[in-house]
């Protein structure tokens, strides 16, 4: 992976700082980041109707986004703008930074079953880790990456990008095992099968009108 599809990632990674975390800028001005990395409850928060709000940091500075849909399961978040009157800057803030952002394009290739093949972690204190992962189920409901790092990695990289050699995503770090304040993400979800059926249709129209474009 060169220098250039670093820089790139970078610019579209972002920290979630309430409960510490990252997230990174995809087709159609959505943030993809692990579900444990968003705050919301089951007992209330979104799922009740209420408006939760993330502040984010940038490579340029903060913002404000919001939840749109959870699950926990996947360990799978997205967020977008605030469509919401009251926090019309923060709104206009936002879709700004994602127009100046390029986006980091999900993969969609088929990969062969156990077959390992190398990708790139980014953490949170601006580093890679190299990695190789596999595709461990054909089953769209439940199918996963294992991820094999070739060094720990500590918390607060949950939600970061896992990338190819392109720069495509084809993962996020998110829930493994957990020891102390280190976890190991052997479980990372593909997003195009964690995320739902609007957002894969969503961000599948806009990288198609970049790419057209």
């Amino acid at each position: 992976m060169d220098d250039e599809v670093r820089r790139r990632v970078r610019l579209a990674t972002v920290k979630f700082e309430r409960l510490s975390g990252q997230g990174v800028l995809i087709p159609g001005g959505l943030i993809l980041t692990a579900a444990h990395v968003v705050h919301w409850t089951a007992e209330g928060g979104m799922t009740l109707g209420d408006f939760c709000i993330e502040e984010i940091q940038t490579a340029t500075g903060k913002l404000k986004c919001r939840p749109l849909a959870v699950e926990p399961v996947h360990d799978i978040a997205v967020c977008g703008v605030l469509d919401s009157q009251e926090f019309s800057i923060d709104s206009d803030d936002f879709e700004d930074w994602c127009d100046r952002v390029e986006p980091v394009e999900i993969s969609f290739d088929d990969y062969d079953l156990f077959e390992p093949f190398p990708y790139h972690i980014r953490t949170h204190t601006d580093g890679w880790i190299a990695a190789t992962a596999q595709q461990n189920s054909d089953a769209p409901e439940c199918a996963q990456l294992w991820v094999t790092p070739s060094e720990r990695i500590s918390h607060g990289t949950s939600g970061g990008p896992i990338v190819d050699d392109h720069g495509k995503l084809i993962g996020i770090v998110s829930t493994g095992h957990i020891e102390g304040d280190i976890v190991d993400p052997r479980l990372s979800p593909c997003p195009q099968y964690a995320l739902p059926v609007w957002a894969i249709k969503q961000i599948s129209n806009a990288m198609g009108e970049t790419n057209d474009g």
